[in-house]
């Protein structure tokens, strides 16, 4: 009797939980605007698998949670194993300069390790952040065209001694792997992961090729719905031009928790924080973030590619992947706030709501100003009225509510913004820390800024 009421109560349970994911879900994808896909697994299996709004808006097909969309940044961590085959087959070394790999790259300035590409501490310059880049971004370019954007750019530090998300990266580690392998970069993905795991809905499409079951991907352009900006998958590359589905995704997570593709001690390496050469933890592994989020530890990574946004996260200790996919980039909550509801929904809990505090003009005035991380990271700060905002480059401004009086909260992806060192009167550094970033921080460039108020 007793083992029949415990079966009821899970069963209540587990339908109480569909019901609150299904109407959260619906809630942020409505029947009539480009939607999303989203799975959770925990222990092994699925909780739950549903789509949501429209595949394509004008044909009015509806989302199914079989097909195929562009995951952007989610690429890195696929390139991210392809290197990491190739060290346990010992054709790479992690702490070996990446020009050893790559002859023909400019061999001046100081040495940058294979690790130090893929946690994003090398000091590479960011080639999307070039001025010159979205005036290209359409054009087909073979790998050294590409890689010509950015091999004669300075570097944004020097290697090791900051954080700095930066796509170039990942390129570089692309050439790498075709050049130890072989291989292209799309062939050996196909051949040595994707094809031998069974993930048959995930592709790298080099050249605009079609792809069965594909998503159209969306924007708002003056409150219309539009197509997305058109940009070359040869340039989004080894960074961010796989295509892939939820089921696809969570396969690969299994496949990798598991020791199937790489020996569990290297997985465990990109799934743990790098540290700057001062032992700063940086918060990113190789194309994974970390962070702590209701005293556990979380795994994960967005994308964010014209017409499409992303997220996927693992909750080891609770053995909870969940992985969202978005056909639109104007969705009113982002994937990662949806998949760590989904999460806390799957595990049973209420997370704490930070609590707004007030604070008073005069303070927030104290954080008002300009602030460059590196070279070329830079972030503003201004007060509207009784509201503080932060801008990084030519972002979009964002709002930020205190939680403390020095901390703020970013009110959209809810990265913590730290105001440290406030030297007469003012900050003269911040430290932004996102939960599917890492840790990177700026030092005041302007000592005042009074047109930001």
């Amino acid at each position: 009797m007793f083992a029949l009421i415990c079966a009821v109560s899970s069963t209540a349970s587990a339908r109480a939980m569909h019901r609150d994911m299904d109407a959260f879900l619906r809630a942020n994808f409505p029947d009539t605007e480009p939607g999303a896909s989203v799975i959770v697994v925990k222990d092994g299996k699925v909780l739950f698998r549903r789509a949501y709004g429209l595949a394509d808006v004008e044909l009015k097909v509806r989302s199914d949670p079989s097909m195929v969309y562009c995951i952007g940044s989610l690429t890195k961590q696929f390139t991210a194993v392809a290197i990491l085959k190739l060290v346990s087959e010992g054709k790479i070394s992690l702490s070996e300069d990446f020009r050893a790999y790559l002859p023909d790259y400019p061999k001046v300035g100081p040495r940058v390790t294979i690790e130090q590409l893929l946690n994003q501490t090398s000091g590479v310059k960011n080639f999307v952040e070039l001025s010159t880049w979205r005036q290209t971004m359409q054009k087909e370019l073979d790998l050294d065209r590409l890689i010509d954007f950015f091999k004669a750019v300075p570097l944004d530090f020097m290697p090791g001694d900051a954080w700095h998300y930066s796509n170039s990266n990942y390129v570089l580690l692309g050439a790498v792997i075709e050049r130890v392998s072989g291989l292209r970069y799309g062939d050996f993905m196909r051949t040595k992961l994707f094809l031998p795991l069974g993930m048959k809905h995930t592709v790298y499409a080099e050249g605009g090729e079609i792809v069965q079951g594909s998503m159209r991907g969306y924007a708002r352009r003056l409150g219309r719905l539009v197509d997305a900006q058109y940009v070359s998958t040869t340039q989004l590359y080894s960074a961010a031009g796989v295509r892939s589905s939820v089921d696809d995704l969570a396969l690969w997570n299994t496949s990798l928790e598991s020791g199937k593709v790489i020996p569990l001690t290297l997985m465990n390496k990109a799934w743990t924080s790098g540290r700057l050469n001062d032992g700063t933890a940086t918060g990113y592994g190789f194309g994974w973030a970390i962070w702590q989020w209701q005293n556990r530890k979380v795994v994960g990574h967005d994308g964010n590619i014209f017409g499409f946004l992303s997220s996927m996260v693992r909750v080891p200790s609770d053995n909870l992947f969940v992985a969202v996919l978005a056909n639109s980039t104007n969705s009113t909550v982002s994937p990662n706030d949806i998949s760590m509801k989904l999460a806390a929904l799957a595990l049973g809990i209420e997370p704490a709501q930070p609590k707004r505090i007030p604070v008073a003009n005069e303070i927030m005035d104290r954080y008002v100003g300009s602030y460059r991380g590196g070279k070329s990271e830079n972030w503003r700060v201004r007060r509207v009225g009784d509201q503080l905002e932060l801008q990084r480059n030519d972002d979009e401004w964002d709002k930020v509510f205190a939680i403390g009086r020095d901390t703020f909260l970013v009110e959209k992806s809810h990265d913590r913004v730290t105001f440290v060192d406030i030297l007469s009167g003012r900050s003269s550094k911040i430290v932004v820390e996102g939960n599917f970033s890492g840790i990177e921080r700026a030092t005041r460039i302007v000592a005042t800024d009074t047109d930001l108020k």
